[in-house]
């Protein structure tokens, strides 16, 4: 009898102990599984409140590259602009020489004070001076130069989007980070090529808005592969997104924006990018512990 005593006295603890263990370890199972979900929702909800931002900022970038892209277009086919770089209607330091000169001096200037994107204007013609507002001496037109260096392309009647015109710069003894990114148009008719170029102050203020926290990097993968940074993050070489293997394999025509979790020195990275209608590939890298830390 004292032995039955025995057990049930400790039946009854055992029963007791597991009345309160059970729904503890319930609670806590309960408990992960809510972590988790939370944890989960909480980086849905992160992603695609980057992926918005991003898409957001590419579709006013795509705007601001298409008002300047129109600039060409109307650079191109203003009447003193044409007769300029055709050079038929009038020989250099003539008087009609002068007001075309005059003109389009007033011309390209308007065009940089109406659109704050645009630093600068640049016309080069066959062998007129080469017309700019940057202050420059004035340069003899080098068309042909420019027409066979294979570092440029005059098949896209569209123009070209380039990080920086290098040949140009030299001789108009420009410095290259007088601008961010360049676009170059051939005019229709006669020896002309027209450079836009885009302020590298007035980009970075677009940016400005968007902070995805430390470590994070955001930029843009222009064209011909250059990129630029706007995070406090940037890395040493202007190509280091666009040299990913991750950024070969998602980016493509068949997918011009996405977004997911790639590897960069072991640590994995939130990436996500939109690419904007020139070819201009907008993105952003954001660590991981930035996200869980939200």
């Amino acid at each position: 009898k004292a032995k039955a005593d025995i057990f049930s006295n400790i039946s009854i603890s055992i029963r007791i102990a597991v009345g309160f263990v059970v729904p503890i370890i319930a609670l806590v199972i309960l408990g992960t599984i809510s972590y988790k979900k939370s944890s989960e929702s909480l980086n849905n909800s992160y992603v695609v409140s980057t992926t918005q931002s991003i898409e957001s900022l590419a579709g006013y970038l795509d705007y601001c590259f298409y008002t300047v892209s129109s600039v060409t277009a109307e650079i191109m086919t203003n009447t003193d602009t044409k007769e300029y770089v055709q050079e038929l209607k009038y020989q250099k330091g003539d008087k009609d020489y002068k007001t075309a000169v005059t003109n389009i001096d007033n011309y390209i200037k308007l065009k940089t004070t109406n659109n704050k994107l645009i630093a600068n204007v640049t016309m080069v013609p066959g062998s007129f001076p080469v017309r700019t507002t940057y202050r420059s001496a004035e340069v003899d037109g080098f068309y042909q130069e420019l027409f066979d260096d294979p570092n440029y392309d005059f098949s896209n009647p569209q123009g070209v989007w380039i990080s920086s015109h290098e040949s140009v710069d030299t001789k108009l003894n420009v410095k290259p980070d007088s601008y961010a990114l360049s676009l170059y148009r051939k005019v229709g008719v006669g020896k002309g090529i027209v450079f836009v170029d885009i302020s590298s102050e007035e980009l970075a203020k677009i940016f400005s808005s968007l902070n995805f926290g430390e470590g994070s990097i955001l930029g843009l993968v222009l064209p011909d592969g250059h990129e630029l940074y706007y995070s406090e993050t940037v890395p040493e070489t202007n190509d280091f997104v666009g040299s990913q293997q991750f950024y070969m394999d998602m980016v493509s025509k068949d997918n011009p924006s996405g977004s997911d979790y790639v590897k960069i020195d072991g640590k994995r990275n939130l990436f996500v990018y939109s690419t904007i209608s020139n070819g201009t590939v907008l993105f952003a890298l954001v660590p991981e512990a930035n996200i869980i830390a939200e």
